[in-house]
């Protein structure tokens, strides 16, 4: 099952090669183009001069005037971007934009020199060494004229020199010769280099960060985890873990994880080390295929796989254990509970309704205010865990709630469409002062109490369904319990139907013998009676003012009949119908 659950976290956590235990299969050095940070020739005709233009005259040259100049071209590059970065080669091209004679060969050279950003002809720098040339495949004049400047660069970053300067002349026994002569744009350098990669930070061990204390884990799955960084770009860059038992501090196990792009590096603890009770450290280094990191700060984990043999204590003076009715408190009324670890040493807190405290001590108790969220019977369900998260069993603790919620009742009893309603809230528990209420969509609504805590509301019901909430508070400030309901328009029921000449159920009158049927309405506002026999239309007849009807009837044969009565408002509410029989005499 540990397997099972091992591959689970595995797929869940990293759902990418990030989580891979092999290292990348080879090193991926950065590679950057850049240009001389400043450029100058020098001229034979302005000794005193450093001089720039459009581009860099080269060996011996002629003016538009005729007049006969020779030239120097001198590069600087800044190299302070790459002085704590490992050089593996660099080149530098440029490219030409005049030739006096393309059949003459290229001439040529390039030189190390001491920096010099301002150099000229009188005062020119030392050459110190002479470049190789690199192949020039291309026509003449030709586009890329390269040469490999490794060495010079690696000398300067060891040496600490921010800046390494280098120097375009012709050949000597060529560069009076004007037919040598050439023109050179700027020049570029490329460098092939690598950045140590940072030295990994923010340790975790399953989602929990490492810190002075071991972090205690109540199962196999030491899911090991460090953010790295690499400056150079995190691809090929990978993590090298260490884990050991403190017990056994000579006997350290290796593990590489890749991190495929991502910035962390994750692996699991070995499985042989995760015994109930052991203690592992670990650390972990970056590793980019060229070069390694500095060792990351040690990492311990405690393995306890134990739960409290216990549950917790719980106890309340606000709402003692398996009280009855009418409790005590109340919906809204916070009461005191006390969680206690029950004598287990290594209890650090408390889940409860879905929330966590922490003990004040290991093995100690802590003490929180819980609102039960309604009337009756209560039951809080507390556990407590460990340093390692190992819940305990589960304490229930049974109470019993004080329902304080106000009482609502309403006249009249039957509530019509779009008919006022008088409400009338009465306190449940003493010192209620005022009550707030909504209905349906409308605003929260407060009303004050009377002297004896009652108050009232004239609310008028809709079509759709209706929805009262009420509670109140005392002068304390204290809320009740909430009063809540949910319910239609009334059509009050069927209508009351008698007759004297024709009693329900019974035989009377007789053929040719006037019958007068009262209607008596069953809610208010009736303006209207629909009167029918068994299978005819219906017959309106208006009501009285007092919501009454009467409607007389002569029956033309001696047989049973049928009599169908509903009675509708003046807002259009319908009420069921009345089903009266009755017998006439033959």
């Amino acid at each position: 099952m540990r397997s099972i659950r091992r591959a689970l976290c595995l797929l869940t956590v990293a759902a990418s090669a990030a989580m891979l235990t092999t290292p990348p299969a080879s090193a991926t050095r950065e590679w950057k183009t850049h240009p001389a940070s400043s450029w100058a020739y020098t001229d034979l005709r302005a000794p005193q001069s450093s001089l720039t233009g459009t581009d860099a005259p080269v060996g011996a040259w002629r003016d538009a005037e005729g007049k006969y100049h020779v030239s120097k071209a001198y590069f600087t590059f800044d190299l302070t971007p790459f002085r704590n970065a490992t050089v593996f080669t660099a080149q530098v091209h440029t490219s030409e934009s005049a030739v006096t004679d393309c059949t003459k060969p290229r001439a040529t050279e390039l030189w190390h020199t001491p920096v010099a950003e301002h150099p000229t002809f009188a005062n020119q720098p030392k050459e110190l060494s002479r470049q190789r040339p690199l192949l020039v495949e291309e026509p003449c004049p030709a586009s890329r004229v390269p040469w490999d400047v490794t060495d010079v660069v690696k000398q300067a970053l060891a040496d600490g020199k921010p800046k390494v300067t280098l120097a375009l002349r012709m050949a000597q026994e060529k560069q009076w010769d004007l037919a040598y002569g050439r023109r050179y744009r700027n020049m570029w350098m490329t460098f092939q280099y690598n950045h140590a990669p940072g030295t990994p930070a923010s340790l975790e061990v399953s989602r929990r960060p490492c810190g002075a204390e071991p972090v205690f884990m109540p199962n196999t799955e030491t899911f090991l985890k460090a953010d790295v960084r690499d400056p150079d770009g995190q691809h090929g860059l990978s993590g090298k873990f260490t884990v050991w038992d403190v017990a056994t501090p000579d006997q350290r196990h290796e593990i590489t994880s890749s991190t495929s792009g991502f910035y962390y590096a994750a692996t699991f603890a070995p499985l042989e080390l995760l015994v109930d009770g052991r203690t592992l450290e670990w650390n972990v280094r970056s590793w980019d295929g060229d070069a390694e990191s500095a060792v990351s700060t040690s990492c311990r984990i405690t393995l306890d796989y134990t739960r409290p043999h216990a549950g917790p204590t719980v106890t309340s003076p606000d709402y003692p254990e398996n009280g009855g009715a009418p409790g005590t408190g109340g919906g809204n009324v916070p009461g005191r509970f006390t969680f206690s670890a029950n004598g287990v040493e290594d209890v650090v807190g408390f889940w409860y309704d879905g929330k966590y405290v922490a003990a004040d001590r290991p093995g100690g108790s802590a003490t929180v205010s819980y609102t039960p969220g309604g009337e009756g019977p209560r039951r809080l369900d507390v556990h407590s865990v460990d340093r390692a998260g190992n819940p305990s069993p589960i304490t229930s603790y049974l109470f019993y709630v004080r329902n304080t919620a106000p009482v609502v009742r309403w006249s009249p009893s039957i509530r019509v469409l779009g008919v006022p309603v008088e409400y009338t809230f009465s306190p449940a528990v003493p010192g209620v002062v005022e009550y707030t209420y909504k209905f349906n969509d409308g605003p929260e609504t407060t009303v004050q109490a009377d002297a004896s805590g009652v108050a009232k509301a004239v609310l008028t019901t809709r079509r759709e369904p209706n929805t009262l909430v009420v509670w109140a508070r005392t002068a304390d400030g204290t809320t009740t319990g909430t009063y809540r309901s949910t319910f239609w328009f009334d059509n009050g029921g069927e209508p009351t139907v008698t007759s004297a000449e024709y009693p329900e159920w019974e035989s009377g009158g007789g053929v040719g013998v006037p019958g007068t049927f009262h209607f008596t309405p069953a809610m208010p506002g009736v303006v209207s009676y629909d009167v029918s026999f068994y299978g005819e239309p219906w017959t309106t007849i208006a009501a009285a003012p007092d919501g009454t009807g009467t409607f007389t009837f002569t029956p033309d044969r001696a047989d049973w009949y049928e009599l169908y009565v509903r009675s509708t408002t003046a807002n259009g509410v319908v009420s069921d119908e009345r089903y009266y029989v009755f017998s006439v005499a033959g």
